[in-house]
């Protein structure tokens, strides 16, 4: 399993389309605004792609070791 498992996920793409039109979006703030709401809204918007990023690459973690563990038992146990 590639370590881009990530990649071919469509939420984890539309997130990271969204958190680029969110930080287009921001720049067209007033000025007052930029430190304390665009902030959090920046880190709101980029936590959503990072998350399934994460979770993604734990379960394809996950996967390869099974499949590791799979091929293991059929060396140690042929039939």
């Amino acid at each position: 399993m590639s370590d881009f498992y990530y990649r071919k996920v469509d939420a984890y793409n539309l997130a990271k389309e969204l958190a680029k039109y969110v930080y287009q979006l921001l720049r067209s703030f007033p000025p007052e605004e930029r430190f304390a709401l665009t902030d959090q809204t920046r880190r709101a918007a980029i936590s959503v792609p990072a998350n399934i990023r994460v979770s993604m690459t734990i379960y394809g973690l996950k996967k390869s070791l099974e499949e590791k563990s799979k091929n293991q038992n059929i060396i140690n146990n042929p039939r």
